[in-house]
């Protein structure tokens, strides 16, 4: 019988090869598809699309996507350096009012004083984070803890005459604090004779009402309001079991000094109100600038004079400051209009000017884009705000995200119809070999020159095993390609550019994508042509399992219906017999923890019943030997 085999084995050789160059001119697309360059986030991968229809790369979708994270980028260094910086250094030691701070960044709560610190301190801060330390008082402790809560100048009269606590006057508390407002006093040079007399006069009646109320009735007032006035989880009050209520809170623990050399922040406040609010604003300094900071040290140096990406914007602020932030020192300093015309000569820039409206540029991004940007940070940037963005595309600094990218681009897309071109020829062939094993397999002429049809040891296991394999075959694929994609992303992460242009690969990456190639073809092959084979051979059912559990059964149903006194007088009695010892043995679970008399009962009959029945067993097969011995003994003469 004639059966090609080598011709077969060097077809299924090739296709498997074939399969490997398939994965790898794959690998060759995906690991060049995608750019990880750094950015003021971190690293960030971006995609080239490899049927990129734009002939040059300023056209391209990669470059407007790296320039659109640039001018990102370049908006909040703006605002880091604002914070951080003097004279466009780096400034340790800058003096940092926290509530001025918060109140710029939209976090303020018209808190009236205030603390200052070194910038480095806050930033030292926090590395170690902002920590509290848990503290319990009594109710009164609570209330009176920066002062007496219960003096006449917190208090007033309602329109019907009630006495209500009006909130703290707190002057004498704490003098020294820098305060953005101030309630008055009654003391003050400004009031007028009269005004003094009517101050007076509500103070009397004031302390009039006040007569009539306990100091405990007081406080409760006091310590109402401030409930109120305080954020909702600031606090958590208790009702001990003599009554009295416990009061449950955190204060900041203050890790460095101010610049008046005080570490605790409780001595800035008068009341809680304004210690709660205090100790907020600390918190939002401490946690935005050590960000702050984090994100200047990614970024700085980035976007410096060893980018292409080139930038100055300009600020005024309300007071007429003016201030200027660029990686261009050498026309920092010129006018608008110069600076202007300077970059205009850019092949691709952005100019915009928020006060005017003027927006003018050609690299795809719109005044609504750059516009997000400075909302977003709009505390920052003031509405008399100039900016210009250029690239250098020149690209004269090597190794920046856009000399990258363009290297990237050139490489690649001029070649990657090429690659298309060979991967589509690739799986054209790999198919084409597939149909034609598939056709001609199980198929071998005798010796009489006639088709006939055949099957290998392999196929001759169980067809239920056959499909279990294709099962195995979907999930090995599966975890293959998911391995696969981790090596992808690890090419992501570590696809940067050198000198000499894009690094590409390790041998082991494109190893792994043929060997998963070569795999997964060889293992579908050989589940494939089998089930060819055996449907060629019209043994699927023949060969299968189940096809002979059925046979099994037919042939003992016929057993018993070619013997049927035997299966009246042995099957039927034995089968009542393991129904009864189950039924008993299930009885006795169900009933041993409640009714143990009654299992022992039914375990006591069982064991009866199957001693009889073995007794009975032993007598009959006694019988049955006495006749056998008396057949043989006949049949020996």
């Amino acid at each position: 019988m004639k059966k090609n085999l080598l011709r077969r084995l060097g077809l299924g050789a090739l296709q498997h090869v074939i399969a490997m160059g398939i994965l790898v001119s794959l690998a060759t697309i995906l690991f060049h598809s995608y750019l990880t360059v750094q950015t003021m986030d971190g690293p960030t991968t971006y995609a080239l699309a490899p049927l990129e229809t734009e002939p040059e790369f300023e056209d391209s979708k990669l470059f407007r996507d790296i320039f659109q994270t640039g001018t990102a980028d370049i908006t909040r260094l703006v605002v880091i350096k604002e914070q951080l910086e003097t004279g466009g250094q780096f400034d340790p030691s800058k003096l940092i009012d926290v509530t001025e701070y918060a109140n710029r960044k939209g976090a303020g709560n018209n808190c009236p004083v205030t603390v200052v610190y070194e910038l480095e301190d806050l930033i030292k801060w926090g590395k170690y984070g902002v920590e509290y330390t848990s503290r319990a008082m009594s109710m009164s402790d609570f209330v009176n803890y920066f002062g007496p809560a219960t003096s006449p100048d917190n208090f007033a009269l309602d329109a019907n005459g009630a006495l209500y606590f009006a909130g703290f006057y707190d002057e004498e508390f704490a003098p020294a604090v820098k305060r953005y407002y101030s309630k008055g006093a009654i003391s003050d040079e400004s009031l007028t004779a009269e005004s003094q007399a009517e101050q007076e006069e509500r103070l009397q009646a004031v302390k009039q009402a006040m007569s009539s109320y306990t100091e405990a009735q007081l406080e409760d007032m006091a310590f109402s309001y401030i409930l109120g006035a305080i954020p909702a989880n600031s606090v958590e009050v208790s009702r001990e079991d003599d009554g009295t209520l416990t009061v449950y809170f955190s204060m900041i623990n203050g890790r460095y000094e101010t610049v008046d050399r005080e570490k605790r922040v409780a001595a800035y406040a008068g009341n809680w109100i304004e210690y709660m609010q205090l100790q907020s604003n600390i918190a939002e300094a401490v946690n935005g600038l050590s960000a702050s900071y984090i994100l200047y040290q990614n970024c700085n140096t980035l976007y410096q004079t060893n980018s292409n990406l080139k930038y100055v914007v300009r600020v005024v602020t309300d007071d007429g400051v003016m201030r200027s932030y660029t990686n261009q020192e050498e026309i920092g300093s010129l006018s608008d209009e110069a600076i202007t015309d300077y970059y205009a000569e850019y092949r691709r820039y952005l100019i915009y000017y928020p006060d005017s409206l003027e927006f003018s540029g050609n690299t795809g991004l719109t005044e609504t884009d750059i516009h997000g940007y400075l909302n977003e940070y709009d505390y920052a940037y003031p509405e008399k705000t100039h900016i210009w963005i250029g690239v250098d595309t020149t690209y004269e600094v090597t190794g920046d995200a856009f000399y990258s990218a363009h290297v990237l681009f050139e490489k690649i897309v001029p070649r990657i119809k090429f690659i298309v071109v060979i991967l589509a020829l690739l799986i054209a062939f790999w198919l084409l070999i597939t149909t034609y094993l598939t056709v001609t397999d199980g198929v071998a002429i005798d010796s009489e020159g006639n088709q006939t049809y055949y099957l290998n040891a392999f196929d001759r296991i169980w067809t239920e095993l056959l499909a279990l394999g294709f099962v195995g075959f979907w999930l090995g694929a599966n975890y293959g390609a998911g391995y696969l994609q981790t090596i992808l992303n690890t090419v992501y992460e570590h696809h940067s550019l050198r000198t000499l242009g894009v690094t590409g690969a390790q041998t082991y990456e494109y190893a792994a994508f043929a060997l998963y190639g070569g795999a997964v073809s060889f293992c579908f092959c050989v589940l494939w042509y089998s089930l060819v084979r055996r449907i060629k051979q019209a043994s699927l059912w023949r060969d299968s399992m189940l096809h002979w559990i059925l046979i099994m059964l037919e042939r003992g149903l016929q057993f018993v219906l070619s013997h049927q006194n035997v299966a009246v007088s042995t099957l039927l009695p034995y089968n009542v017999f393991l129904v009864l010892n189950l039924a008993g043995v299930l009885g006795c679970v169900r009933l041993w923890k409640e009714q143990r008399i009654w299992a022992a009962a039914i375990i006591a009959g069982l064991v009866i019943l199957d001693g009889v029945i073995g007794v009975f067993l032993f007598k009959a097969n006694g019988e049955r030997m006495d006749i056998f011995n008396a057949i043989k003994r006949i049949r020996d003469g």
